[in-house]
């Protein structure tokens, strides 16, 4: 974890050391010094000065002008006198020659003077040359302003500024408190959807620049981020403040926003908010959060920047709570013209709320005083689009599994049954085989008969796998191997017309999975693939990580803690319609001939991947080819052992 200081009237990244702060140079005197982006020096001398302390004052300046003269030859310093209490004019004389004697300081200022301190450095300027500029400033927050001036743009380190610019936190600032800044990269979120970067801002205020578009996964890892935030603050203090930087985040969905809300109530509960603020918010952010803050128990502020965000704070930390008044950014129906009302209520009658989008001819600008309404009830409209076609999916879901459990039921009937009659025949073909074997009879028939019988074995596994009542031996195992020893097999038996490449990732997370099970699942998907390419084409098998469980909460699935696997077959072949589509998992559908196969292979496949708790997705269209995605529940992620594989691709051993 990083620990910085920053400087609050500027955002600037303050240094010092603990031999520079609260150092007593005499009795009644002691000496504090920071040092402000490299190159502003910050003196703040407690007490009576006399000439014995201001000497000893000097030369530990001389140790932080040291310091800075890594990084800067020049540099300005800042003189705060606020809690001087008396010079003697020694002292005074002993700091004008050795500040006139400097050939390295660039400008002094002074701040919080009083009144014959002011009159005694107006004095003393005159000796310091009119070469190096000596300013008086009212307080420390004038004072920064007036360094900043006189600083070279290059001598202000860009990226030691908080937040990424200036940002005046507190423009009123009588002298430099450093606000301490804390950081940790294992706080980022970091995916390929959504991005959030953290900090801590005086140990009570938890900053987030947050980037795309946020998902219902992407709120799990929020609660992470914050837990681990919480427990980076020293005893006593909490997250008071959450402010966030929506100038980068897209539109969102009804249930992350949903999970989103709910999920700052829970924290709320345990950890007490007072206020959440949002800046750079587009239309979208701003009506989804007025929105939810009738649902909030902690108070909502829309900032209109980063600036405008840490004045609220300020302000919400100078005042009580309870007497806070949030104030509605709506403009009372009453205030506006009948005109306004009517065009909304036009609006409203003008959308089909039974069916999907908004039709609505009324142009709406940004000027117009109910815009933000518009918007909201736009976002409304969204929403209900979104519940009915999740309502349209799980209706399908639910029919899907009913017919699959009913046919499950019928097949694992038939297949109890048949399985008995096969080992009956298998065994009296063994003992008739053995007999033709001595001469008793021709062993070619019984041959015949046996490999029917096999073949009649192997289709009761298929219907077996398919209605759940296959017993899966599953354990740890590498996707990538299982890929690979699959691959030597298709290699026997490929046609020379279609070309085989695979795409493993390195360090592949480990599943749980019955690699037998696995290897007949790729095969069948394989075979269907050859049976689309008769000119020729190309199969492709693809194994990566996919640390988000989005998908799965989109298809309306249970998360994986740990995310998936995911598994593509794809093809080049003829593709499929839309009807056809929608019947290859059914048990028995096929579209080849008579003779040419059973119409089990993909409802295997889907029996399997259920099996593993994952889910499987079909994306096909007629002359553009077909692709499989398998999504396989990973373990917590391990080493590769054992995998030969180099680099991200990978292609069979070359066939000649």
């Amino acid at each position: 974890m990083k620990k910085e200081l920053i400087c609050p009237a500027t955002g600037l990244r303050v240094f010092t050391r603990p031999e520079w702060i609260n150092k007593k140079v005499r009795d009644s005197f002691t000496a504090n010094f920071y040092v402000i982006s490299n190159s502003i020096i910050y003196s703040r001398p407690e007490g009576k000065a006399d000439l014995e302390g201001v000497e000893k004052s000097l030369e530990l300046n001389n140790e932080v002008v040291e310091y800075v003269s890594q990084f800067n030859e020049n540099y300005l310093q800042i003189e705060d006198y606020a809690d001087l209490k008396s010079s003697s004019q020694a002292a005074r004389r002993y700091f004008t020659y050795r500040m006139k004697a400097s050939r390295v300081i660039r400008a002094l200022i002074f701040c919080n003077l009083s009144p014959p301190l002011a009159m005694a450095v107006k004095i003393g300027r005159q000796f310091i040359g009119s070469s190096r500029p000596v300013k008086i400033a009212r307080s420390y927050a004038e004072g920064i302003g007036q360094a900043l001036e006189l600083c070279r743009e290059s001598d202000l380190v860009v990226e030691d500024f908080v937040l990424g610019q200036r940002v005046c936190i507190d423009n009123s600032l009588l002298s430099l408190s450093p606000w301490e800044v804390l950081s940790d990269h294992a706080w980022d979120i970091q995916t390929s959807q959504f991005s959030n970067r953290a900090l801590i801002i005086d140990n009570c205020i938890l900053h987030s620049t947050v980037q795309g578009t946020i998902g219902p996964d992407h709120v799990l890892l929020g609660e992470r981020l914050r837990r681990k935030c919480q427990a980076a603050l020293p005893g006593g203090s909490s997250l008071d403040y959450i402010v966030v930087d929506t100038s980068r985040l897209k539109r969102g969905n009804r249930k992350a926003r949903t999970e989103y809300t709910d999920s700052l109530k829970k924290w709320h509960d345990q950890f007490p908010l007072r206020t959440y603020i949002v800046y750079g918010a587009n239309t979208f952010v701003k009506t989804a959060t007025l929105m939810a803050r009738p649902f909030l128990p902690f108070r909502i502020e829309i900032a209109r920047s980063a600036d405008h965000a840490f004045r609220l704070v300020k302000h919400d930390r100078q005042t009580d709570f309870g007497s806070v008044q949030i104030k509605s950014t709506m403009t009372k129906a009453a205030d506006l013209e009948k005109k306004n009302i009517e065009k909304v209520l036009a609006y409203i009658g003008s959308i089909r709320w039974e069916e999907e989008g908004v039709e609505g001819e009324v142009e709406i600008g940004k000027g117009d005083p109910y815009y933000i309404l518009y918007q909201t009830i736009n976002l409304v409209k969204e929403e209900i689009d979104e519940l009915l076609n999740e309502r349209k999916l799980l209706q399908d879901q639910i029919l899907q599994s009913q017919k699959m459990q009913a046919l499950g039921t019928l097949a694992g009937g038939i297949a109890h049954d048949f399985n008995n009659i096969l080992t009956t025949i298998i065994g009296c073909g063994e003992l008739a085989l053995d007999d033709a074997r001595q001469g008793k009879a021709a062993p070619e028939a019984i041959e015949q008969i046996l490999k029917a019988s096999g073949r009649a074995r192997d289709l009761v596994r298929q219907i077996l796998t398919f209605s759940h009542k296959g017993i899966l031996e599953t354990k740890p195992l590498n996707l990538n191997q299982v890929i690979s020893t699959t691959a030597q097999v298709l290699e026997s038996s490929i046609p020379e017309r279609i070309s085989l490449e695979l795409h493993l990732e390195q360090n592949i997370d480990q599943i749980n999975g019955d690699a037998n099970q696995l290897k007949q699942m790729l095969l069948n998907l394989a075979s269907n693939a050859m049976d689309a390419m008769p000119q020729g084409g190309k199969l492709v098998i693809k194994a990566q990580n996919l640390n988000s469980a989005y998908h799965a909460a989109a298809s309306g699935l249970a998360r994986s803690p740990e995310g998936y696997v995911l598994l593509t077959v794809s093809d080049t072949g003829e593709g499929m319609s839309p009807h056809t589509l929608g019947h290859i998992f059914d048990p028995f559908y096929t579209t080849k001939e008579v003779g040419q196969g059973t119409g089990l292979g993909l409802a295997t496949v889907y029996g399997i991947v259920d099996g593993h708790g994952g889910f499987i997705t079909c994306h096909s269209e007629p002359g553009a080819g077909t692709s499989f995605k398998i999504y396989l529940p990973s373990l917590a992620k391990g080493e590769d052992p054992g995998w030969e594989g180099k680099g991200d691709e990978v292609r069979p051993p070359d066939r000649s």
